[in-house]
């Protein structure tokens, strides 16, 4: 059996160019800018994915070097209560809880090595019930010693199981990077704090005035380096020229092994219903009557729906025991368990846009507040996503336009001079582009996994009146998707896959 994987891929890049006190909002917050950019994008592309984590680190990075109007706007898309304008253009917002936070995220979902002891004592477990299975299937007699070797291979796959339960293998690499113009002074205070919270290791001085495509080509093989190989192209020809003066960038990797495996043998190509009433085929991965997940189902109004827990014997009419125009929830938990996938299915295949108009912070509480551990029979599709998003028009439309406007303009521009204070107004700062790509796949790949299992078949008995439920969660039809940090509920990737 081979355990199914989930590879997230992202960078961001913020393009600079040349021409008071924070607290959390509870009602927004990071997960509330992380729905409030899926609105903004979603007329853009069918499929959609990005991570608001990486957009939200690169655009924090760039707020701390914000004053004054620019400054508050930027809190206020960030999720963040600014204190209000006090008269003074070019008044400083602390954003370092904000820092606090996504550093801390990215330290606590580093990845942590395995201990040598632990990889030598699977190692050996592996290897005998590899010998085990091996003689187990060349056995020509089933006697006593048989089923003697049969139960100490399913204790040495239970053992197994176990360990590598309660080993993390994610992957979740976060890494920060400023390229400064060469000839460019920056702040001492803002280097140090950029460096403090994000371990960016200081400006990465490039020739943007004399050689701008070497510094595009730096900066690509940076993104590179940090993304395996995925993400290759970051910045296209063009993009960074003479008046760039900083690029920040903010690259993002996670690769993820489920915890309850999905089964390769029971991949079958069937269909995924478009929501114009067409269908393609996808490969549908099934994970049967899983136990290790935790479900809801809710209203048309996003309210829950009632589930059963158990359903009269003979009873055939399963249909009413789902929301007819309503939406399910299903978390599907990591290795480790500190990172799960969530999807959310609408019933019909043309109802993922009225679950859109409901998705913000306070809904998604309200919904992971009802999620309940419970067997469950998910069926989820193979699939594989690029894109390719310029976030500046999004940026814009949820709040924060003054940081896009040149300083030269009369009507007022970007506020940066907790970067650079240069008295030449031909030298302040605004952001030109804010890049963003993403690459994921969520297949079978991965590292193989022993698992056993007992089917206890019991002799006749009188009829029940009551049996089991166990909720159907079929995503052969639009969806969205997301990974989340289960502890704080922060948002570290979302997206919507409406055609395979």
């Amino acid at each position: 059996m081979k355990t199914a994987v989930a590879r997230w891929l992202l960078c961001t890049a913020l393009l600079v160019a040349g021409s008071g006190s924070v607290r959390a909002n509870s009602e927004n917050g990071m997960n509330g800018f992380a729905c409030s950019l899926y609105g903004a994008l979603a007329g853009q592309q069918e499929n959609l994915f990005f991570s608001p984590f990486s957009v939200g680190t690169a655009l924090a990075m760039t707020a701390e070097g914000a004053r004054g109007e620019t400054a508050r706007q930027m809190a206020a898309v960030l999720g963040l209560n600014a204190p209000a304008d006090n008269g003074e253009p070019l008044q400083a917002v602390d954003f370092s809880p904000l820092h606090a936070e996504l550093g801390r995220l990215a330290q606590q979902l580093a990845p942590r090595p395995v201990p040598a002891q632990r990889q030598s004592q699977l190692a050996a477990w592996r290897l005998e019930l590899d010998r085990a299975n091996a003689a187990l299937a060349s056995a020509s007699d089933f006697d006593a010693a048989y089923y003697a070797l049969g139960e100490k291979a399913q204790q040495l796959a239970a053992d197994i199981n176990r360990v590598q339960r309660e080993i993390d293998p994610t992957e979740f690499r976060s890494a920060n990077a400023l390229w400064l113009e060469r000839s460019f002074a920056i702040e001492p205070e803002y280097l140090a704090a950029i460096g403090r919270y994000y371990q960016s290791g200081g400006a990465m001085p490039v020739d943007f005035r004399g050689d701008a495509e070497t510094a595009r080509q730096s900066i690509n093989d940076w993104v590179a380096a940090q993304t395996n190989q995925r993400i290759r192209e970051l910045l296209a020809r063009g993009m960074v020229d003479a008046a760039t003066r900083l690029v920040l960038t903010n690259a993002v990797y996670f690769l993820g092994e489920w915890l309850e495996p999905f089964d390769a043998a029971r991949t079958r190509n069937e269909k995924f219903f478009l929501r114009d009433g067409a269908s393609v085929e996808v490969p549908l991965m099934r994970d049967w009557k899983s136990d290790g997940v935790k479900y809801a189902a809710f209203g048309a109004d996003g309210s829950p729906f009632t589930t059963p827990l158990h359903i009269e014997f003979g009873d055939r009419d399963h249909s009413r025991h789902y929301p007819q125009d309503g939406f399910q929830v299903v978390e599907l938990p990591y290795r480790g368990e500190a990172l799960v996938m969530q999807l959310i299915l609408p019933t019909r295949p043309d109802g993922l846009s009225a679950v859109e108009s409901m998705l913000d912070g306070a809904h998604l509480a309200r919904w992971n507040a009802a999620l309940v551990a419970r067997e469950v029979d998910v069926a989820l599709p193979k699939f594989r996503m690029d894109t390719s998003l310029e976030l500046s028009s999004a940026l814009q439309q949820l709040g924060m336009p003054r940081a896009f406007v040149n300083p030269l303009d009369q009507n007022g521009g970007a506020q940066f001079d907790g970067i650079n204070a240069s008295a030449d107004p031909a030298e302040r700062l605004y952001i030109g582009a804010v890049v963003h790509k993403a690459f994921v796949a969520v297949d079978e790949k991965g590292t193989e996994a022993a698992a056993a299992t007992a089917v206890i078949m019991p002799a006749g008995a009188a009829m029940p009146d009551l049996v089991d439920f166990t909720p159907v969660f079929r995503a052969d039809r639009a969806f969205i998707f997301l990974i989340r940090e289960r502890n704080s509920g922060t948002l570290l990737f979302l997206g919507r896959l409406r055609r395979p």
